[in-house]
This record gives C-alpha cells, sequence and structure tokens, in this order.
C-alpha cells in the first residue's frame, strides 16, 4: 500500500470555505481529508495552500450523435484542402447521402496546410448536395455552396465559417437527415443490425 500525503491544500468545492487541509491518498485514490497536521504518514507534500480539485475524468458518450457521426466522412490526417476535396469526390461518387441530406464530414486541420480553402473547391466536386466539413476542434467549418445557402452565407468566397456562425451548422446538416438513419446507424452501432 502506498500512501501520499497532501498537507496544507485547498479543496475546490462549491459553496464552502477553502480552509486549508490535508489529503491522505492511499494507492492512488482519496482515503482521508483531515484538520491540517493530524495525518503522519507516508510521503508528504506540502502544498502551501494551492488548490485541488478533482479531474476531468468526462466517460460518457452522446449516443444519438456518435451513432450518427459513424456515417460522416472522416478527414483527419489530411495534408491539404485539395485532398479534402477529392475525398468529397470519392464518397460522393461511392456512398453519396440519402435524397435531401448533406454529406457531413470532420476532423480536417488547415492550419498547416499549403493551400486554402475555398467553396469553389468543394462546389466542383459536390453539385447541389450540401456539404459540411467541420475541424477537428469543431470551432469552425468548410462548407460548399449549397451548405451555404441553408445557413444564409453564400457570399462567402472561402466557405469557411467560424465559432459562433458555425454552431448551427451542424445541427442543421443533421436534421435535413431522415429520422430511419437514426435508428439504422443506432442499430448498426450496437451491432443489432449484424447478421
Amino acid at each position: 500500500m502506498t500512501d501520499l500525503l497532501l498537507r496544507r491544500v485547498r479543496l475546490v468545492r462549491a459553496g464552502l470555505a477553502a480552509d486549508p487541509v490535508d489529503v491522505l491518498i492511499t494507492d492512488g485514490t482519496i482515503a482521508r481529508v483531515s484538520p491540517v497536521g493530524t495525518e503522519s504518514v507516508g510521503e508528504v507534500v506540502d502544498l502551501d495552500g494551492r488548490y485541488l480539485m478533482n479531474g476531468l475524468w468526462d466517460h460518457h458518450v452522446h449516443f444519438q450523435q456518435w451513432a450518427l457521426s459513424r456515417q460522416h466522412l472522416d478527414l483527419s490526417g489530411t495534408t491539404s484542402a485539395r485532398e479534402v476535396a477529392d475525398r468529397v469526390r470519392d464518397r460522393l461518387a461511392t456512398n453519396p447521402p440519402s435524397a435531401g441530406a448533406g454529406l457531413l464530414g470532420y476532423g480536417f486541420r488547415d492550419g498547416l496546410w499549403p493551400d486554402q480553402p475555398l467553396k469553389s473547391m468543394l462546389d466542383e466536386v459536390s453539385g447541389d448536395v450540401p456539404v459540411a466539413l467541420a475541424s477537428a476542434d469543431l470551432h469552425s467549418g468548410w462548407l460548399n455552396s449549397a451548405a451555404l445557402r441553408l445557413i444564409g452565407a453564400a457570399d462567402r468566397p472561402s466557405g469557411v465559417v467560424r465559432e459562433t456562425e458555425f454552431a448551427p451548422v451542424m445541427a442543421l446538416m443533421q436534421s435535413a437527415a431522415p429520422s430511419t438513419a437514426l435508428v439504422t446507424e443506432a442499430a448498426q452501432a450496437t451491432g443489432a443490425a449484424d447478421g
């Protein structure tokens, strides 16, 4: 058993005064919180009033979004705008979205691309099918003319929308998908549709 005593630490707790306490950690788990100086076991680290808070171990999935995202075009690892446009062209040729739906893509990182994304590049390969491609950080997207018209921003030569303007794009595009798509994707995601 390994003990670590964090001495004189302030805990981040809503509505409580942050008076220093000692925190005993045994085998990686908090075993006790005690008044300062009442514990004397294991290795001692004096934190001199610094704050301690729980880590961000968020283990959950938005199942519907995850199930639908399985049909999105994966753009992670692309190294240029041209490569992304080529992937869009190939996907539309081999596995186009159902009538009335758009093509969603995710994962591009354009910061180091040698070329700039342009609406015309996507228009050349997509025609009237709305195409909305989300960056890996979900703070911007690259859209073709058909998708830009859906959000009232058709005058954008680059096709790039950022931050607040981009937020509603994915919801709008996903709402255009047939309702049966979610049921199908959820069933496939859980293996219920296999075999």
